[in-house]
């Protein structure tokens, strides 16, 4: 390795030499984002609080009574609702709550099996239907492009970490694992494990409502509640950590790969000989 008169490396040929790639900017911004997190956890527990505390029971009686009247098929309606959110990326908590507020704890495999079946749909659809329209995203979206190339690596340790940070929305997720050579099979247990969490989380603060007058139900609740809560900070703070790295490592490959010349089909060669 030489240096120019500028000051510039050169590489043996003459060329200037290639810049060892920085960390990418996003893995910067979320190293530095741990307050939205923070308020995160606060408005959850502060919606939880607001729950318990104002004035609500009415609403809730009425909802609960509506799902009561539907019997099973207020179970087949939430589970199709849940898989279509999932497939079309729309945001789950909301009904997880819901589910909790419906069902209480009752509701946790409920949830956890429509998570399941809209996870491996949209994993389906992104193999074998829209591969081409999720690479093309990833390849402008550098964390989507680490995340292909770090799962392709490491395979499930991956993807149940990811299920654990928030640092990339579930859904999303969803059809990026689809692209890698992951099988489904250890796709699907990781996420199974991957999703307790903050499926306990997110159903404990609907049950709340479901328990409200009853001592007993809302004293489960809370220990529901914290022990969601506890679980998906530490996997947000520890956890993280560890995909920030592994995603980082995944970064330079994954932009040395999309800026890297396609190799020449058999019909180029015969052209350029």
């Amino acid at each position: 390795m030489m240096r120019s008169r500028g000051g510039a490396r050169m590489s043996h040929r003459g060329a200037p030499a290639r810049e060892a790639t920085p960390p990418t900017t996003w893995l910067r911004r979320a190293r530095g984002r741990w307050w939205v997190w923070t308020a995160a956890a606060i408005a959850i527990v502060a919606l939880a609080v607001a729950g318990v505390l104002s004035p609500v029971g009415t609403w809730i009686d009425t909802y609960r009574g509506w799902v009561e009247s539907l019997g099973v098929w207020g179970v087949v309606v939430f589970g199709v609702l849940y898989v279509l959110a999932t497939i079309a990326l729309l945001p789950c908590a909301p009904l997880s709550i819901v589910a909790g507020l419906a069902y209480g704890v009752w509701a946790f495999p409920l949830v956890i099996a429509s998570a399941m079946t809209g996870a491996a749909l949209a994993f389906q659809i992104g193999r074998h239907l829209a591969q081409e329209r999720v690479r093309a995203w990833a390849r402008d979206h550098p964390r989507g492009a680490a995340v292909i190339d770090a799962v392709s690596a490491q395979g499930w340790k991956v993807v149940l970490l990811l299920r654990l940070s928030p640092l990339i929305p579930f859904n999303v997720q969803n059809y990026l694992f689809g692209i890698t050579s992951i099988r489904f099979t250890h796709y699907a247990v990781a996420t199974a494990i991957g999703i307790l969490p903050g499926a306990a989380l997110f159903i404990s603060i609907g049950a709340f409502g479901h328990g409200a007058d009853d001592d007993e139900g809302r004293l489960l609740n809370w220990i529901l509640f914290g022990v969601g809560l506890a679980a998906t900070a530490l996997a947000a703070v520890l956890v993280s950590r560890t995909v920030m790295a592994k995603l980082r490592a995944s970064a330079p490959r994954a932009e040395e790969k999309q800026g890297r010349p396609q190799p020449m089909q058999d019909g180029d060669r015969r052209c350029h000989q």
